[in-house]
């Protein structure tokens, strides 16, 4: 794989950190081999909360999972193949037992390069560990028992897999037309991908079988979904949702975006396994573009066809949002998929957000509200400083990143 390209999938629940699921990025060198490794911060008691149905969606990984029950002494490892399709998983551990986790996520071209077998029809299923990662499962399943934090467990496989690197068993050809995919954001034919590998369409499909469990093909259509799935993150509102969908043709539709009678606006796509999907502008946000263009709450009410108290109540929220929208450090709030959802805004919650340790501040909100006791980062002399690139979101490029610094950066001028 080449080491100037950046692929960072996401999970269903990107943005999560609780002491139940972490994610810890591997060090440079294993950068182009592990997405994460990833489990609970530290050993924790089994509640009914933690064995909820978790959504898990295609991010063109592989995972070998531990689980280790302190309880009943015993310790579990599975291998994951990659998925092709979103299911709900279900924690198997028992109430009130402690236990923890411990995962290593793959990227799907690179897990083979650490196994003693071969792929081949892993899409879809789980293995015992020791199966597939044999040499790996010996030396990993007996030190969880002395490491209890992620910390300690990362930097330990960490080391270990450095060492097998040196030795990884990697297909060159493979290796190619996944960089290939990932540079052209799965939009490449497959006989374009093996010409650009010199090999035939139906060689490179043997080689992805074995090397990956699935056809170039399928990895093109998962790499699509991730890529649109991260735009879609970052442009919460329909039409900027309609302007990525337009970038990416190979998605199917069962109908172009309409309106419905109610002013609500939606679409409905079809997911990688052929499911319909709808996507469609929430009833907040369609009563927030009447009240943008100058509607009242009565006459919003009216279009809408929704109760006067419930439009009340939006307009209420739409009003306080306006002064709010701009975060400490000059973040748009409005931008984000998780803003309304799982999150209000660091000024809403005093700086303690969902990507922040549990109960604590943002570091940026910490330093300039609660220590400088500054309105925001503009009016500090060292924006843009050395916190903001310690809290840096690793989905960004170093491109990517300079960009939104400098987009903060003026947003906070104004």
């Amino acid at each position: 794989m080449k080491k100037n390209i950046v692929y960072r999938p996401l999970t269903a629940s990107p943005f999560k950190k609780t002491p139940s699921y972490t994610e810890i990025a591997p060090c440079r060198q294993l950068n182009s081999y592990v997405r994460c490794f990833w489990g609970t911060a530290y050993p924790v008691i089994q509640t009914e909360k933690e064995s909820a149905f978790q959504l898990v969606i295609p991010d063109t990984c592989a995972d070998i999972i531990y689980c280790i029950d302190y309880t009943e002494n015993t310790v579990s490892g599975g291998f994951c193949g990659v998925n092709d399709r979103s299911f709900y998983s279900y924690e198997m551990q028992k109430e009130g037992h402690l236990v923890s986790t411990f995962a290593i996520r793959f990227y799907a071209w690179s897990a083979f390069a650490f196994a003693e077998d071969s792929l081949k029809s892993t899409l879809n299923g789980y293995f015992e560990a020791e199966t597939k990662f044999e040499q790996l499962d010996r030396m990993i399943r007996p030190a969880l028992w002395e490491l209890n934090t992620l910390e300690e467990r990362a930097a330990y496989v960490q080391k270990m897999l450095m060492h097998r690197v040196v030795s990884a068993r990697e297909n060159r050809t493979v290796n190619q037309a996944a960089a290939n995919i990932l540079i052209h954001k799965g939009s490449m034919e497959v006989s374009n991908l093996a010409k650009e590998s010199f090999v035939s369409s139906r060689q490179l499909e043997r080689l992805f079988h074995e090397y990956t469990g699935m056809t170039p093909k399928k990895l093109s259509c998962l790499v699509r979904y991730q890529f649109l799935w991260r735009d879609i993150l970052y442009r919460a509102d329909f039409d900027g949702f309609m302007e990525l969908l337009d970038s990416y043709p190979q998605i199917p539709r069962l109908h172009e975006p309409k309106t419905y009678p109610w002013l609500q606006r939606g679409i409905h796509i079809f997911d990688p396994d052929g499911h319909l999907i709808e996507v469609s502008q929430s009833m907040y946000s369609a009563a927030c573009s009447q009240f943008e263009k100058g509607r009242s709450v009565e006459e919003t009410a009216k279009l809408t066809g929704h109760p006067l108290e419930m439009v009340k109540t939006w307009h209420e929220q739409y009003q306080a949002e306006q002064k709010t929208l701009v975060s400490v450090c000059g973040t748009d709030c409005s931008t984000c998929f998780c803003f309304r959802n799982m999150c209000q805004g660091c000024s809403a919650c005093e700086g303690k957000v969902f990507h922040a340790s549990e109960g604590k501040a943002c570091p940026i909100y910490e330093c300039v509200r609660n220590k400088k006791g500054l309105h925001d980062c503009g009016k500090c002399a060292e924006v843009p400083c050395g916190i903001w690139y310690q809290t840096r979101d690793l989905k960004y490029t170093d491109e990517e990143f300079e960009e939104n610094v400098a987009m903060r950066v003026k947003a906070l001028n104004k």
